[in-house]
């Protein structure tokens, strides 16, 4: 339904000037129940892979247009617990590099953003019932800034940092994952 959705509005636009493709759910995956594999790559990886394929059309169309695409930290760090969701969130990093080089003559600039410990309804464990946000986690707008800086650096990787792991642990994770 989503989808038949999207083509419709395709289909009045003439203009696209900004993509925003954030998909992602993240139930607890073992390694007995392939359902869950599947229901987690629908969401993560196909909402993606389906948002791409209805607008780049119209987006690519449109000069000085981007498509910014919601990654995660546990895709580029991959650290253990959570197979289904850190394979999902790989497989969009890939997606998103392919997207950047099969449009690097275009006039449509691609970005990978990965958010750090970022504070939303859905990040809330039991634990925070209080709604308060945690010391370490960022803001929806800590992101949202972070964001429009690094666009406007034209960076394709943007990983936000947050208050409990820093740029440099980071980058020392990626490397080991690499």
């Amino acid at each position: 339904m989503v989808i038949f959705r999207a083509q419709a509005i395709t289909f009045c636009l003439s203009r696209l000037d900004f993509l925003f493709l954030n998909a992602g759910i993240q139930p607890s995956s073992g390694w007995k129940d392939t359902s869950s594999f599947q229901a987690i790559f629908n969401v993560n990886l196909f909402g993606v892979v389906h948002g791409i394929s209805t607008f780049l059309p119209t987006i690519k169309a449109t000069p000085d247009s981007a498509i910014v695409i919601t990654g995660s930290k546990q895709g580029i760090t991959n650290p253990p617990s959570n197979p289904t969701y850190n394979a999902s969130k790989s497989a969009v990093k890939s997606i998103a590099e392919h997207l950047s080089y099969d449009l690097k003559d275009a006039t449509t600039n691609v970005h990978l953003l990965v958010p750090g410990w970022t504070f939303t309804g859905l990040s809330r464990s039991n634990s925070q019932s209080s709604g308060e946000k945690p010391a370490g986690a960022w803001t929806l707008e800590q992101v949202a800034n972070y964001l429009v800086e690094k666009m406007t650096q034209n960076e394709f990787y943007i990983i936000c940092p947050d208050s409990e792991v820093a740029e440099e642990m980071d980058a020392k994770r990626i490397a080991w994952a690499a």
